[in-house]
């Protein structure tokens, strides 16, 4: 570790509230894709994967122009 990063941690009521709102998410996102079928989901992962593979490409693009 170097002076570029900094380890933080929760306190307890932290943790509680991140258990708390970790759970709410999932059930919301539970909710919201109830209405896809299985295929659509294997779509859905599949395209989301393509999507972030290029963002994640066109950053280290911009990360090399920059350096």
């Amino acid at each position: 570790m170097d002076r570029r990063s900094v380890r933080v941690r929760l306190s307890a009521r932290g943790r509680k509230l991140v258990e708390t709102l970790l759970s709410e998410h999932l059930a919301r996102e539970a909710r919201i894709l109830s209405v896809l079928s299985p295929e659509e989901i294997v779509l859905l992962t599949a395209l989301s994967s393509k999507l972030v593979r290029q963002v994640e490409a066109l950053g280290q693009a911009t990360a090399g122009e920059a350096g």
